[in-house]
């Protein structure tokens, strides 16, 4: 190579490097945004919505707290959980279930009603919202959501327990039991329902078959002191005295609440012979 060709190709290489530092010196002058990794989640700004994944692992663990009896470790997650994404039926269903069992009955239907908003066609919130109407002694419109949940869950023997027992308190015992007899039909071994039932056939004056209701709590559940104690005022009602003595003797060995247990002493210091 001569030597005007090797100098040249000298100033041609020095001009490149000179236009790459030029643009290496714009380049520093701007701000460019940064972006992360999927691993750099210490990069997230505070208090930035969760991703869809980590919602659902937040109710899952907050669904795990309920399950094993931590309510109100539970509501702290779902309080998260509705604060980050307010559109979260469930975040709401499962708080609302954890208000009733911590017994705060107002926030546990604030609750649920925003479930309901949320969610029209969902069978448990009206289930949940129905228990907590009944709890607060609110017969009527237990009676209207479980009806409600019930109807669009017709496989929830529950549901027609619990609206059993409210059509029980609101005196119409025809209609307890036969939603008591939709839940047996459901759910044999339901001991609730049978016990339900057969104090509504008490009131209804058909005491042979309250008799066999309680029959069936007892076999069902051997120490259930209110249904020893229900049998007995039936078979009292047909002068079965002894039957109706031995099993009011039974029911006061065992746990019975205060009331039914003055109740019993009273029956017995009046039948026994």
């Amino acid at each position: 190579m001569d030597a005007n060709r090797r100098s040249a190709a000298i100033r041609l290489v020095l001009a490149n490097a000179a236009v790459s530092l030029s643009l290496l010196a714009c380049l520093s002058s701007v701000s460019l945004p940064f972006v992360g990794t999927p691993g750099d989640a210490g990069n997230e700004e505070e208090g930035s919505l969760p991703t869809g994944a980590d919602a659902r692992s937040l109710l899952e663990q907050a669904i795990t707290l309920y399950g094993a009896g931590d309510y109100a470790g539970a509501t702290d997650l779902l309080d998260q959980l509705i604060q980050d994404e307010p559109s979260n039926s469930e975040a709401y269903y499962y708080r609302g279930r954890s208000a009733y069992k911590l017994g705060d009955l107002e926030q546990a239907v604030a609750d649920l009603d925003s479930a309901i908003s949320l969610a029209p066609q969902h069978a448990g919130a009206y289930y949940y919202r129905g228990r907590v109407q009944y709890r607060a002694g609110h017969y009527a419109e237990a009676v209207e959501d479980l009806g409600r949940a019930v109807s669009l869950d017709p496989e929830n023997a529950q549901a027609f327990v619990y609206r059993g027992r409210a059509l029980f308190k609101l005196g119409r015992y025809l209609e307890a039991v036969q939603d008591e007899t939709q839940a047996i039909a459901l759910q044999p071994n339901a001991a609730d329902a049978y016990y339900y039932r057969g104090r509504a056939y008490y009131k209804l004056e058909q005491y042979f078959v309250t008799v066999a209701d309680m029959d069936q709590v007892i076999a069902l559940e051997p120490d259930n002191a209110n249904a020893y104690f229900y049998r007995a005022r039936a078979y009292a009602k047909v002068n079965a005295i002894t039957r109706a003595v031995e099993d009011l003797q039974k029911a006061l060995s065992l746990t019975l609440p205060d009331n039914l247990r003055a109740r019993a002493e009273a029956l017995l210091a009046k039948i026994r012979p």
